[in-house]
């Protein structure tokens, strides 16, 4: 027969075993999510962290080329649908108070080129150079002279 002090220290021995048991799953739980969790934002964080690489000067630089092509509608409807030969004419006829500069090259790199006349007329404007190659990485063709805007399209998104 067992004495009441044996079955006691038994009992002690088996809850701390159940008990070590328990630590050392939840542990292996507690790291198994831990490994989970740094391998989603090892796919997660650089599509964030590239999107932010040029996306802001890029957004600016489109917002530029509305504003330019909603200033040569404005001029165009004031002139019986002809556009401007140059942006003199756009700043002095108070259109535009100034030529906007590309936020990523901190530069006037806008080029604007007047097609037609008459009722076929029209214009284009692009964004020269590759200021934004960091923002069209992810597309296999070159980001060279984007974002355009087109009078018949409108706005170019993407090479």
């Amino acid at each position: 027969m067992h004495e009441p002090h044996q079955d006691e220290e038994h009992f002690k021995f088996l809850v701390f075993q159940l008990l070590r048991q328990k630590a050392a799953s939840l542990t292996l739980q507690l790291l198994l999510w831990l490994g989970v969790i740094a391998i989603l934002a090892a796919v997660i964080l650089p599509n964030f962290i590239h999107r932010g690489c040029g996306g802001g000067t890029l957004t600016g630089c489109k917002s530029n080329l509305k504003n330019m092509a909603t200033a040569l509608e404005m001029y165009a409807s004031d002139y019986a649908g002809e556009y401007p030969t140059s942006w003199a004419q756009m700043t002095a006829g108070h259109y535009l108070k100034s030529v906007p500069t590309c936020p990523a090259a901190n530069l006037m790199t806008y080029s604007y080129r007047r097609t037609g006349t008459g009722k076929q007329a029209g214009f284009y404007l692009q964004c020269c150079g590759s200021h934004h190659a960091k923002a069209y990485s992810a597309f296999p063709n070159s980001p060279h002279n984007f974002p355009r805007y087109s009078s018949e399209t409108g706005l170019g998104y993407h090479p």
